[in-house]
């Protein structure tokens, strides 16, 4: 068995000082468990629930439920079967993310955040115990062109570039309104506060009914002209698929 290139990570990522989490809770809404680990709660009332960041204890989840194909066919991006060490490389990516983002805060620099690394939703169950709920991803797309000019008036921190965010739950956390509150909080805590988002896009294929009522509840509207088709594996069944891109935008 080859080595996980995320084997030299410790679980979580922990923040000692208790003077750099005292400023991180007062400017932005990232909270902190008793240990340091960081993390953004959710509204109640899934208040259970919360945005943490990547853990060496989360790959499992991660592995079984990006293999699950109920998931995986209503998704174009992900190879399937898809390898672990996929996740093990993401995590090194996450864990590098949030690094440098609690390095700028460690600097003083609080806006833009460079990323959203708090892409893993859990569960607090009543007796202390976690359970991994699944993703919501949010991140800058460098090579997608925007489909408006960026709003004139805007703070000059905010960025031109656009984002992209996505989202996939295990199948026993559908259809409790928990996508639909972390998906808000992204948005409303992170995305524009934080980040300085002035354009997301969100896809999905049209047969995904759910996936779009989801993005259309949260300011998202579907852009004819972004409309394709996506090859579906033999794996996944075969076929074709039409796509669609729905787009939130900052207003004046």
């Amino acid at each position: 068995m080859s080595l996980s290139p995320a084997a030299h990570l410790p679980d979580k990522f922990i923040i000692e000082s208790p003077e750099l989490r005292a400023a991180v809770e007062s400017n932005t809404p990232i909270r902190f468990f008793p240990s340091g680990e960081p993390y953004i709660p959710l509204p109640a009332p899934h208040s259970q629930f919360y945005l943490g960041c990547e853990r060496q204890s989360d790959l499992p989840g991660d592995d079984k439920m990006m293999n699950d194909l109920r998931l995986m066919h209503q998704l174009a991006g992900p190879p399937f079967p898809n390898p672990i060490v996929n996740a093990q490389r993401h995590l090194v990516r996450q864990r590098a993310a949030v690094q440098a983002l609690f390095a700028g805060y460690a600097s003083g620099k609080w806006k833009p955040a460079p990323s959203s690394p708090f892409d893993v939703v859990r569960e607090i169950k009543e007796d202390g115990s976690e359970a991994y709920v699944g993703q919501v991803t949010f991140g800058v797309d460098e090579h997608t062109k925007r489909t408006t000019p960026v709003p004139e008036g805007l703070e000059e921190w905010r960025i031109e570039a656009v984002c992209e965010i996505g989202a996939v739950l295990n199948l026993e956390y559908h259809n409790r309104g928990i996508a639909s509150a972390a998906v808000r909080t992204i948005l409303n805590d992170w995305a524009f506060p934080q980040m300085g988002a002035t354009e997301i896009h969100a896809g999905c294929f049209q047969s995904n009914i759910s996936s779009a009522k989801l993005w259309e509840k949260h300011g998202f509207v579907e852009v004819p002209e972004l409309r394709g088709s996506y090859k579906v594996p033999e794996v996944k069944g075969g076929g074709e698929e039409a796509t669609f891109t729905l787009v939130w935008r900052l207003q004046n």
